[in-house]
């Protein structure tokens, strides 16, 4: 399937024991890891290891989730990388000033954090790896 340890994940959240968390639980399920704590650092780490999926927070310090999404989308060499935004966002006055958006980021799967399992977090990058990823 498509968690061969070829495949590389960047995780991108600022909360380091869930950071962690997900590094242990992706790794277990055979992915290779990346970590940053915030966007600026996502964006480096990114450029620098070619991603195949990107699990991101979207409130961080130093550059947001969505801005980070935002500059990959515009980078020609990762703009072609799928993005899962993990948010505990409720309100969506919060999601528009966060955001620049009323609903959404155009091609960013968003996922309410608080609800979501580490496996239920596998699961969804074992599913963009099978969508969007080529074998």
């Amino acid at each position: 399937m498509g968690n061969s340890p070829s495949f590389k994940v960047l995780v991108a959240d600022d909360e380091s024991m869930l950071r962690k968390s997900m590094c242990l639980k992706l790794e277990k399920g055979g992915y290779e890891v990346f970590l940053a704590a915030n966007g600026n650092e996502a964006l480096e780490t990114a450029r620098e290891n070619m991603p195949d999926i990107i699990v991101s927070d979207l409130m961080m310090p130093v550059m947001n989730g969505a801005e980070f999404f935002n500059e990959i989308k515009s980078d020609d060499r990762l703009n072609h990388i799928p993005v899962i935004l993990l948010s505990n966002i409720d309100s969506a006055d919060d999601f528009k000033r966060l955001t620049g958006s009323d609903t959404s980021l155009k091609g960013a799967k968003i996922v309410k954090k608080a609800d979501m399992t580490l496996d239920e977090l596998v699961d969804l990058v074992n599913q963009a790896i099978t969508l969007f990823v080529k074998q």
